[in-house]
């Protein structure tokens, strides 16, 4: 099993963006990167430092797990203890390196962040995690009429698509690369 373990410092960066300074390691193996965040705490990019090009596949992947984990931190905190762990049992399960197939493009850490906004301002419980063949990462799930499916980029944009069943019709709604809050927009136009 391969340990990934990060650290994070807060600095008050230029113009009041947060910047956070990260030491990260994988298996003893000191990584240096930085998260900058914008004033909401919630979008940001992850910049990993080149260190990484020299590492096994192994090592990439469980870098990727961690930038996920932190990525979706937040969400966790407004999750069910249950919910949490479903998810975080998911990602897990998506960054397994016996069932990853050798050469796929890894997510970002912005993937992860945009799909994780995305995540808390929708709230619906029991999404499916997994990854596009471009690397993103995406969530699907169905609850009662509606189904939906959602895949965040790592510019924090998301592509989205909503199905909703009436009694004569089916209703389909989409974006593509909008903000997440788009989809929250949209979803509550149409409640």
């Amino acid at each position: 099993m391969t340990t990934a373990v990060a650290t994070l410092r807060y600095d008050q960066g230029q113009f009041g963006l947060r910047e956070y300074t990260a030491a990260a390691s994988i298996q003893g193996k000191e990584f240096g990167r930085k998260l900058f965040s914008g004033f909401s705490g919630y979008s940001g990019f992850l910049q990993i430092d080149s260190a990484l090009a020299n590492t096994t596949a192994e090592e990439k992947l469980s870098m990727s797990l961690l930038q996920a984990k932190t990525a979706f931190r937040q969400l966790a905190r407004s999750l069910s203890a249950e919910e949490s762990q479903r998810l975080n049992t998911q990602l897990n399960e998506i960054f397994d390196p016996a069932e990853w197939p050798e050469g796929d493009a890894l997510p970002s850490y912005g993937s992860a962040a945009a799909l994780a906004r995305t995540l808390m301002l929708v709230m619906r419980p029991g999404a499916s995690l997994g990854v596009s063949q471009e690397g993103n990462l995406t969530a699907s799930w169905r609850a009662g009429e509606e189904a939906l499916s959602v895949e965040g980029y790592s510019d924090g944009s998301v592509t989205w698509a909503v199905a909703r069943e009436t009694d004569d019709e089916i209703i389909h709604i989409s974006g593509i690369r909008t903000p997440p809050e788009e989809l929250r927009h949209r979803l509550d136009e149409r409640a």
